[in-house]
């Protein structure tokens, strides 16, 4: 079990992507299963998955997936060209990081086929070669339970929504005031 439901998380990042005019972009956990399905890789399955945003005015794209039966957090900054893995083991899904390349690079050839954009795209070329693959954090930065990988999801993505990321907060003795202020936050939905 978990103590946040997938379906939780989902409605929190779908929140975020409510805000149109902020230069980030949140893709919840059913875009993976989507884009890889039983059959592999499988971009026609998400095509229309961002509509008309063209993800590549965005600073940064937020990828939220479930690897191993823990929840990890990729931030892609575009501009970059860099794909941060927010992973407390430090095992470098470079797999997923790959297929969200791999992803990103599909997007940009068909996104010359959407509306232009209002802002400047941060992109004008895309090669694979270009990009990179880091860890946010060090080898076992936190060792926590799985359990609690969606509770530090999401509170990743609330300090990474802050001027300054104080990541320091992270420890596993908070896990109980963080379940409390994600339950307070829920029900003020």
């Amino acid at each position: 079990g978990s103590f946040v439901r997938n379906e939780v998380i989902n409605a929190s990042l779908f929140i975020f992507n409510r805000d149109v005019s902020t230069s980030e972009y949140f893709f919840d956990l059913s875009f993976m299963h989507a884009l890889v399905d039983q059959n592999g890789y499988n971009y026609d399955a998400v095509n229309s998955w961002t509509g008309d945003t063209n993800i590549f005015t965005k600073k940064y794209l937020h990828f939220s997936v479930v690897f191993n039966k823990r929840h990890v957090h990729f931030v892609v900054h575009v501009a970059e060209r860099l794909i941060l893995t927010y992973d407390f083991l430090d095992v470098k899904p470079t797999v997923i990081a790959s297929v969200i390349l791999r992803f990103l690079c599909d997007e940009f050839i068909l996104s010359h086929n959407k509306e232009p954009p209002l802002q400047p795209l941060l992109l004008n070329d895309f090669s694979i070669n270009d990009w990179r693959f880091e860890n946010a954090f060090s080898s076992n930065f936190l060792e926590i339970d799985p359990v609690d990988s969606g509770v530090f999801l999401l509170k990743i993505v609330e300090l990474l929504r802050l001027p300054t990321h104080d990541f320091a907060s992270l420890s596993k003795d908070n896990v109980p005031e963080f379940r409390a202020a994600l339950t307070a936050t829920l029900l003020e939905f």
